[in-house]
């Protein structure tokens, strides 16, 4: 039987090395673009998605679970009575 476990785990250390030393090179260069990025990014439209998700969230929990869900519940209930005429 051919034992390849150490070679495997050799070549692997080896990428493993060469990728962090590459991060590490290319460390300052890496925080710059970010940097730059949060400057340049438009935060606009992000907080109008984020806000009406909130909101669009809270309305479906409050007619799910809360009071709005009783409110719901006897209009429907008043609605199917007038339908079917009790």
């Amino acid at each position: 039987m051919n034992n390849i476990g150490p070679v495997i785990e050799l070549k692997v250390k080896y990428m493993e090395h060469a990728i962090l030393q590459h991060l590490d090179t290319h460390h300052i260069d890496i925080k710059e673009m970010v940097v730059e990025a949060v400057k340049n990014f438009d935060i606009k439209p992000a907080v109008e998605r984020a806000t009406e998700n909130a909101i669009t969230k809270s309305i479906e929990r409050f007619f799910s679970f809360g009071d709005g869900a009783t409110v719901l519940e006897e209009a429907v209930k008043e609605a199917m009575n007038k339908f079917t005429g009790k």
